[in-house]
């Protein structure tokens, strides 16, 4: 039996499933009226995604395959588990893939680090985060299918849990973020700025300090002069 299921494997008969954790999430391609309505089907109404982005995809949205970058060719499916906010990515996406057969989990990171969305580890073609340094890679098979080598048209699915680490990063990336939001708020809140509060995007706007004109920093205050 070890041999047949050997065979089935090399072969390509069973069909794995792998979750794992990237940097980032994909951008929402655009859609006519008809395939807007059909998108949204397509995502289940237990969405449990963190984000209220409507330009991102979310939870149950196929993210499709570029043919164009590195290992393409090895990646059989991706889709959306859950998206959720991080204080260093901005946001991490959990993604369910399914690999062709032969292939090996650096096909899988090879093709994520040249889609932009590297997965978050310490090995090869993955990229840490300061909150994950020395937890190993975000990466798990979770579901195993095959038809049974002897009983014709029976299926064998086994399914697995993903690792606790998983969801232990994403609640300590969410809350730092949250924290982060909050001190940036009140920051500006001090300086008068309380409506840009929501708005605000440390990579894309001035640093609070210029915007407000003080900085405070070891229980003093530093009032700062600059010129455009």
């Amino acid at each position: 039996m070890r041999l047949i299921l050997l065979k089935m494997f090399t072969s390509g008969d069973i069909s794995r499933t792998f979750r794992a954790i990237c940097h980032g999430a994909w951008n929402r391609p655009s859609l006519t009226d008809g395939q807007e309505q059909q998108h949204q089907q397509q995502i289940p109404s237990t969405d449990t995604s963190n984000t209220q982005d409507d330009n991102l995809l979310g939870a149950g949205s196929v993210i499709t395959i570029d043919p164009t970058l590195e290992d393409a060719s090895f990646i059989q499916s991706i889709k959306v588990a859950q998206i959720s906010d991080s204080n260093e990515a901005g946001h991490l996406s959990t993604l369910e893939i399914q690999p062709f057969k032969a292939s090996m989990g650096v096909n899988i990171r090879r093709y994520l680090l040249a889609a932009g969305h590297p997965m978050v580890g310490d090995s090869g073609n993955t990229r840490p985060l300061k909150a994950n340094r020395n937890k190993g890679l975000m990466s798990a098979l979770v579901k195993v299918e095959f038809l049974h080598p002897s009983k014709e048209g029976e299926m064998i699915s086994v399914e697995m849990e993903e690792p606790g680490k998983f969801e232990q990063l994403r609640i300590r990336e969410q809350k730092a973020r949250y924290k982060r939001k909050k001190d940036e708020r009140d920051e500006l809140r001090r300086g008068g700025l309380e409506d840009a509060g929501d708005n605000y995007d440390r990579n894309a706007d001035l640093p609070i300090a210029y915007m407000v004109g003080e900085k405070v920093g070891y229980s003093y205050y530093f009032f700062l002069v600059y010129f455009l």
